[in-house]
């Protein structure tokens, strides 16, 4: 008795697949414009259930988990600025918690290279603005 084979393609030959055409446009793109491809416009990830649910599907929801907690940061930092306001720079570390939680929705559907980056700039904003924000302003808070 014959076994009828999957109409999805095997995890394996997609990767080979995947190498392949990664082997055959390294050989056509000259290798300075394949490294700045690859630093700010490769994409590496892209949301599809049907090739790798195991995989993309926790990975989507996390990040939409996610973005969610960085705004309830964000909204958590914008009420301590309203209700005591002592420095315009809080507004600036609420905008960064927001717009990193952006950046998580984003990354829940396609995450690329100039994205990469763009949440590490965000990271190091947000994590100065922290230092500064708790240091002059709130010196016995710990969390936010």
């Amino acid at each position: 008795m014959r076994r009828k084979m999957s109409q999805t393609p095997d995890f394996a030959v997609l990767l080979a697949a995947d190498r392949l055409q990664w082997r055959k446009d390294d050989r056509d793109a000259a290798p300075k414009a394949r490294v700045f491809d690859i630093l700010f416009f490769h994409t590496w990830w892209t949301y599809r259930t049907a090739r790798f649910p195991a995989q993309a599907v926790p990975y989507h929801w996390f990040n939409l988990f996610e973005g969610s907690a960085w705004l309830v940061f964000a909204a958590m930092v914008l009420v301590r600025h309203l209700r005591h306001r002592r420095s315009r720079l809080e507004l600036a570390y609420a905008l960064a918690f927001f717009m990193f939680g952006l950046s998580d929705f984003r990354e829940a559907w396609v995450l690329e290279s100039w994205l990469i980056w763009a949440k590490l700039v965000n990271l190091g904003i947000l994590l100065w603005l922290r230092a500064i924000v708790i240091r002059r302003f709130y010196p016995q808070s710990k969390l936010f």
